[in-house]
């Protein structure tokens, strides 16, 4: 089973936006959130500080907004829903929290179409994504968040991405893809309902320093096509296939994966525990835990949903959102991440280089921040 590649053609994708309509007025101010507010917790982290941000109040269309490196920035979805991409590039510390997003079909089904709720490209600092509801409700094929920023730190955080979906023949949808590659991904609370795959945390396309799940829930839905159409399956795709190289820190805590029906946790895991790469995943406890014994990962991965159901349950994120706060930071945090990258083979990679011109050699290695 081949993962995709997802490669973009983003200068034409980025026309066609900016042509539909682009990003709305910019004015100075912080973070606004009104509404509901979530119970159920305090969140890992908190957003980046922020430096004389710039707010930037998005339309209900499609939007593609080119930012200052060198410029905190403070984005605000529409107080509607917003059907269409959402193309962020570039920016120093960015925050986006709450709002309500969804994609259109497109005439372009084939995997090399830009389709993503949220693209987050080239940033040089922190992006904090909170409190955002992602749905195929407008019934096109998409990802919900792609990111390309291998400098870039992302947090993800009380997000629920919820019914995604594609095929192997057409577009290849994901819960989050980090295809151009990141520095760091942190998520924590999060629900993805796909169709197609879930987190795809491969670095085919771009090198990982490290990701840190925590109290995540992933749900396969729709039915098994087998066959030229096959919609995927994996929830957790960790590897470059079959050798298994270029691996990076990975923490798992409180990690679900609700398989479909008459599928085994093992195999809704990439690499699968049944074999076909040198790491397979291992069986823990009869289909109901699965761990990665010869990868740079801590923590396993639990079969079924939450006792208390979905980490974001319906009515939590979106319009309106109010975040729960932020637990007080820990000494020796991200500690492990130096742990886990000594079993590590990281990726060394070309990227272009602020300041230096494009095509200079960058090796991947671990960072803690993306500040």
């Amino acid at each position: 089973m081949k993962p995709d590649r997802k490669l973009f053609a983003a200068a034409a994708a980025f026309a066609m936006i900016c042509a539909a309509g682009g990003a709305g007025a910019a004015q100075s101010g912080g973070v606004e959130v009104v509404g509901r507010q979530d119970d159920s917790g305090k969140l890992r982290w908190a957003p980046p500080a922020m430096v004389n941000p710039t707010v930037i109040e998005l339309g209900d269309g499609p939007t593609y907004t080119r930012l200052n490196d060198d410029q905190d920035y403070v984005i605000k979805l529409p107080k509607t829903r917003k059907v269409g991409a959402t193309i962020i590039e570039g920016g120093h510390n960015v925050v986006i929290m709450g709002g309500y997003i969804t994609l259109p079909p497109q005439a372009d089904q084939t995997d090399t179409a830009h389709s993503s709720a949220i693209y987050i490209k080239d940033n040089v600092g922190t992006v904090h994504i909170e409190g955002v509801l992602i749905d195929a409700s407008a019934m096109g094929m998409s990802d919900g968040i792609d990111i390309s920023a291998p400098r870039s730190t992302v947090q993800v955080e009380n997000v629920r991405i919820d019914g995604v979906y594609g095929f192997h023949n057409q577009f290849h949808a994901h819960v989050i893809k980090p295809f151009g590659g990141v520095a760091g991904l942190r998520v924590d609370k999060l629900t993805g309902y796909s169709g197609y795959q879930g987190l795809t945390l491969d670095t085919e396309l771009g090198p990982i320093g490290f990701a840190d799940l925590s109290r995540v829930n992933l749900v396969a839905i729709r039915k098994q096509v087998w066959g030229p159409g096959n919609n995927g399956g994996q929830m957790l795709w960790l590897t470059r296939e079959p050798s298994c190289r270029e691996t990076y820190p990975i923490r798992f805590s409180e990690v679900y994966v609700q398989p479909r029906a008459g599928t085994s946790l093992g195999k809704a895991v990439w690499p699968m525990a049944t074999g076909g790469t040198s790491c397979p995943a291992k069986d823990l406890t009869g289909d109901a835990e699965v761990s990665f014994p010869t990868l740079p990962i801590d923590g396993d991965v639990q079969r079924g949903l939450p006792t208390r159901g979905d980490f974001v349950p319906e009515g939590v994120a979106g319009v309106g959102y109010v975040s729960p706060g932020y637990e007080e930071p820990r000494p020796g945090l991200d500690d492990w991440i130096g742990k886990m990258a000594a079993r590590a083979t990281p990726r060394t990679t070309t990227v272009a280089c602020q300041g230096a011109g494009p095509g200079c050699a960058v090796t991947s290695r671990v960072r803690t921040g993306g500040q």
